[in-house]
């Protein structure tokens, strides 16, 4: 986002039906608009059911993790959660029709990478807006 430019929060469709929609914080504008979701997850607490250890969340507001997740749309489209996992086919897919930078996306080269999203999709905008 350019310095002095204010987040514009948007409610987002939900990854899975039965999720409620997040309210996302729009990083980038442009041909391909990015999504930035922050939430806190509360800690797991270990407690026990006889002899058997179950996994549970505390009924407090205590805080936990913080978990944050991309989401990339063209257009009006439906905003697609972006993993690490799947980074360089679902971004490369995005930016297809810029052959270089879905090329370098593609093959994992330097600066091309999931810590460097914001930053591939203001260059694939600028570019496109050319």
């Amino acid at each position: 986002m350019h310095a002095g430019a204010r987040p514009v929060f948007r409610a987002i469709a939900p990854a899975n039906k039965g999720e409620l929609p997040r309210l996302a914080a729009r990083r980038q504008v442009g041909a391909v608009d990015l999504f930035l979701v922050q939430a806190n997850m509360p800690a797991l607490v270990t407690t026990y059911l006889g002899s058997a250890p179950v996994l549970s969340s505390p009924a407090t507001s205590a805080p936990g993790t913080s978990v944050v997740s991309w989401y990339l749309r063209r257009g009006t489209g439906v905003p697609l959660l972006i993993t690490p996992e799947n980074f360089a086919v679902q971004v490369a897919a995005f930016l297809a029709d810029d052959k270089e930078l879905a090329a370098k996306v593609a093959a994992g080269a330097p600066g091309h990478r999931f810590a460097e999203l914001e930053d591939l999709i203001q260059r694939y905008n600028h570019r496109a807006r050319r």
